[in-house]
């Protein structure tokens, strides 16, 4: 026998766990001692009996779980239109943010190309440094007779050949011949010295149409009588060369020191002195005196 503790109904059926009208657990009763109860374990989830019980009486497991399965599908239904609802709005302002950038990229494209364009206009609308002035068109009388218009031949420009004349290589041969001039009177060479004379000499120191010989003679004559030492120093040294670029002419600065006994030549003058390319080498064939600075 088993008795419900809340309303005291007694069941003599013991296959029963639950109060048929309150679903208390029940519990046994001692025939022995009718006071004596004894309290069944509580019932798990496996063995609990399916009970007809109102819904506000049903354990909290049980309505959760009959509330969920017994929701209805409308209201699924619902849930999913109001997502869609939600998402449509979306939609359109992406839509429409989507359509101005458009917009406004065709606006700026459009513009650029416009201010390309006028400035391409502007650039040929003004005649660049290379390019030629307008000239006026002459005005032409009309007359009764058309008469056939001759167009001139354009004039050929000539082409201008570069000429060894202004070349590195041209003045640097002139620059070696005059220091080579200027080393053999140091040290009184007279034959290297006279290397460098052509064999007819347009002027020397004021007698024009000179032959190498007189040339060598009156430098012998110099080296005789200042024996002792030679000292010539060149300086603001300036070679320039004519158009054929075998003729060049040099000014120059000599500081001179000529010793001899008691002899002794001292000073600074200004002179010039002609070289031209003969056979293939510079010779010298005018030589001035142009200013004297001082002399003692």
């Amino acid at each position: 026998m088993k008795r419900c503790p809340s309303c005291q109904s007694t069941y003599t059926d013991n296959s029963l766990r639950f109060c048929l009208s309150d679903g208390t657990p029940l519990v046994a009763v001692v025939d022995d001692d009718p006071q004596a109860t004894k309290i069944s374990p509580a019932p798990t989830k496996a063995n609990m009996p399916t009970l007809a019980l109102p819904p506000n009486q049903l354990p909290d497991y049980i309505s959760a779980t009959a509330e969920t399965q017994q929701r209805p599908a409308s209201a699924a239904g619902n849930d999913n239109a109001t997502q869609r609802r939600r998402i449509i709005p979306i939609l359109i302002v992406g839509l429409v943010l989507l359509a101005s950038a458009v917009v406004v990229a065709l606006v700026v494209t459009r513009d650029r190309s416009d201010d390309d364009s006028g400035a391409s206009r502007k650039a040929s609308d003004y005649p660049t440094s290379n390019s030629t002035p307008p000239q006026p068109t002459p005005s032409i009388a009309a007359s009764p007779t058309p008469s056939a218009t001759v167009t001139p031949s354009a004039t050929p420009v000539p082409t201008v050949t570069p000429t060894p004349n202004d070349s590195y290589s041209a003045r640097a041969e002139v620059m070696s011949a005059l220091n080579a001039w200027t080393a053999s009177l140091n040290r009184q060479d007279l034959d290297a010295n006279m290397r460098l004379y052509a064999d007819n000499l347009d002027n020397f120191y004021g007698r024009g149409n000179l032959s190498k010989a007189s040339v060598r003679m009156k430098r012998r004559a110099n080296f005789e009588m200042y024996y002792s030492s030679i000292n010539v120093q060149l300086s603001n040294v300036n070679v320039s060369l004519d158009s054929s670029g075998t003729v060049a002419t040099i000014l120059y600065d000599n500081t001179y020191n000529w010793q001899g006994g008691t002899k002794s030549l001292r000073g600074k003058s200004h002179n010039k002195m002609v070289m031209s390319k003969i056979g293939g080498r510079w010779l010298i064939t005018s030589e001035q005196h142009l200013q004297t600075y001082y002399e003692n």
